[in-house]
């Protein structure tokens, strides 16, 4: 029997049948759908929120302004998590995260085009942040020794989001 710990090197076949990797999976699959449903509608989304405020031009440039706080919020979060802790990172993305999704719809409502953007951008933040931290929050419970074929089992929940998000965020 393997202990899960950061000493050990547990076996991909080990590590994926615990309750951490499946916690893991969930909050990926969860961060990944949100972020992947985020960029897909972003263009028209903030077309229609904010119909005849923002031409299309300016909608592509929300996406790629969005593409660029993905690749900040990789360093980012990575880089803090590695002073406060994976797990703490993991519980901010999850509260943060519900709080400023549930901020959007205010935004949209308030006709804040500024709030709108701000709240998309810190999102896509914890987007990039999820998917860069999750290697070292493997290596953390399961030791180095294994972290690339127990990161590609658990990149199934990235395949999964790819399905889910547009659906979610289309619905």
């Amino acid at each position: 029997h393997h202990t899960v710990g950061p000493t050990r090197a547990v076996p991909p076949g080990t590590a994926s049948t615990t309750r951490q990797f499946w916690l893991l999976w969930a909050v990926l699959c969860l961060n990944v759908s949100a972020g992947i449903g985020v960029l897909g509608m972003a263009s028209p989304m903030i077309q229609e929120i904010f119909s005849g405020r923002v031409s299309a031009s300016a909608a592509a440039g929300f996406a790629g302004l969005l593409s660029l706080f993905n690749i900040g919020g990789r360093i980012f979060w990575a880089s803090l998590s590695d002073h406060v802790g994976r797990k703490a990172t993991y519980a901010v993305f999850f509260a943060l995260g519900m709080a400023l999704y549930a901020s959007v719809p205010f935004a949209g409502q308030s006709g804040s085009l500024p709030l709108f953007v701000a709240l998309f951008c810190a999102i896509l933040t914890m987007y990039g942040g999820g998917f860069a931290t999750i290697p070292a929050y493997l290596a953390d419970l399961f030791g180095v020794t294994y972290v690339g074929a127990i990161h590609g089992r658990l990149l199934t929940a990235w395949s999964t989001a790819g399905i889910l998000g547009p659906v979610l965020v289309n619905y």
